[in-house]
């Protein structure tokens, strides 16, 4: 029973820091899934936002707008935001990219992507 004194010990030595390891990986992958959520509404409410604006140059406008505005609380290190109006006429579309740099635990980065389309209500004026 004595050759087994400090044991608990020597354990807890080899095993905290493997439980301190993968706590971090999960609190990571959460706020991974949790910003990757926030990308794909921010890049659908800014795909919404260009296609009720009134002309190309508006839609661009507002939809960066849009982006910007949702994704200010996001652990983002940089953002990409591109704003397709190629298509923008009635009945045509707004596309919106976005893409967030996540810096990781250990000093990765991982880029988010979400994309999102929006019809042109195809009864509503447009200017050119």
């Amino acid at each position: 029973m004595s050759s087994e004194r400090g044991s608990a010990a020597v354990e807890l030595v080899l095993v905290a820091p493997i439980l301190v390891a993968l706590m971090g990986l999960i609190g990571f992958l959460g706020q991974l899934t949790g910003t990757r959520a926030d990308l794909e509404a921010a890049a659908r409410d800014a795909a919404r936002a260009g296609s009720l604006a009134r002309s190309p140059i508006g839609a661009e406008a507002a939809g960066r707008a849009a982006a910007d505005a949702d994704l200010t609380s996001r652990p983002c290190d940089e953002v990409a935001v591109a704003v397709d109006t190629s298509r923008f006429s009635p009945g045509g579309s707004v596309t919106v990219d976005l893409g967030c740099r996540v810096s990781g635990p250990m000093g990765g980065n991982r880029w988010l992507r979400a994309s999102f389309t929006e019809q042109v209500d195809p009864f509503r004026g447009v200017a050119r």
